[in-house]
């Protein structure tokens, strides 16, 4: 079992052996085997390893690298519970996607200066677009790209109810010491 997880558990729950905490314990170690073997199974699926957990609120998500993959593949994996893709569209700028119904539509209550976590990183959102639009490029309600020439460090995007729209985020990468 991975040793963070370990730790955590062991940090917050105290000694696993303890009768008290017996059905707490199992619960927890349940969970991690679940998400151990859920991203086994993402990556011997569909080749998309596991990169890191994004945090927004409440809410957190892995996210698996989907840089190398195909769109349907891609698809396959956003389709997965629990799970996000990542990608990008000029190798600059870090896409996140995942479908509105399983919990992503978190994004859409964000609102300009909250903070998400991918992993260790912070990240300050800059700006919601509910409006935006998705045909093979992310194009924001105004017309603009959400993906080239922009400043923005990652891009957060779910489907809205009627297509092709779109929710985008847009974040900077807040700096260490800072």
């Amino acid at each position: 079992m991975n040793f963070i997880f370990s730790w955590l558990i062991l940090s917050l729950f105290g000694n696993p052996d303890l009768p008290i905490e017996t059905s707490m314990w199992t619960d927890v170690v349940r969970i991690i085997q679940e998400t151990e073997d859920r991203r086994s199974y993402m990556e011997k699926t569909y080749g998309t390893p596991y990169y890191t957990t994004l945090t927004i609120k409440d809410y957190s998500i892995d996210v698996y690298n989907a840089v190398h993959i195909t769109n349907s593949t891609t698809q396959k994996v956003v389709d997965a519970k629990y799970s996000a893709a990542y990608f990008t569209f000029d190798d600059n700028t870090f896409v996140i996607g995942d479908h509105v119904n399983q919990g992503f539509s978190v994004i859409k209550e964000l609102k300009e200066g909250d903070e998400i976590s991918l992993g260790e990183d912070i990240y300050v959102v800059k700006g919601v677009d509910l409006n935006a639009i998705n045909r093979g490029e992310l194009i924001y309600s105004d017309g603009s790209s959400a993906v080239y020439g922009n400043d923005k460090d990652l891009i957060l995007y779910t489907c809205n109810s009627q297509k092709p729209y779109v929710t985008i985020v847009s974040c900077i990468k807040e700096e260490k010491g800072e």
